[in-house]
């Protein structure tokens, strides 16, 4: 008597014409389209939305005027629609902030997507600065 026959004996054997569990793969097959397009929705979404900074901001040049100002020149790309504010920083030798100023960049409707404005701005510094850069940009709500 081998195992298999044993246990038929004790536990009966299939009913005739069982093929065993079929799974419907229709729901399956929905939930996994509903999933893919709810996937594609947030996708786009992050993709197409607007910028809560301005990314096309970028130093040109820094120079040292005297021990209580400094030229930081800067490049940026102006919104369409929003005004941005920069923040230029001076630092001395140790990396310390000796000056700061904030500018503001007025939106202009009538810019292309290669325009840049090239901004120049005279930080007052409470020591000699050795370096001076823009920091960073955000859009004035």
């Amino acid at each position: 008597m081998t195992e298999r026959s044993a246990v038929s004996e004790r536990y009966g054997g299939r009913a005739p014409g069982y093929q065993g569990t079929k799974l419907n793969k229709r729901p399956l097959l929905i939930v996994a389209g509903i999933v893919t397009v709810l996937i594609a929705i947030g996708a786009a979404f992050f993709a197409f939305r607007p910028a809560g900074a301005p990314t096309t901001a970028s130093n040109v040049s820094f120079e040292a005027l005297d021990s209580n100002r400094a030229v930081v020149t800067f490049n940026i790309r102006p919104d369409r629609e929003r005004d941005s504010v920069c923040s230029v920083v001076a630092k001395n030798d140790f990396e310390a902030v000796v000056g700061y100023r904030e500018v503001t960049i007025p939106a202009s409707p009538d810019t292309a997507s290669s325009d840049l404005f090239h901004q120049e701005v005279e930080v007052n510094t409470t020591q000699r600065a050795v370096q001076g850069h823009l920091e960073s940009c955000w859009f004035v709500s």
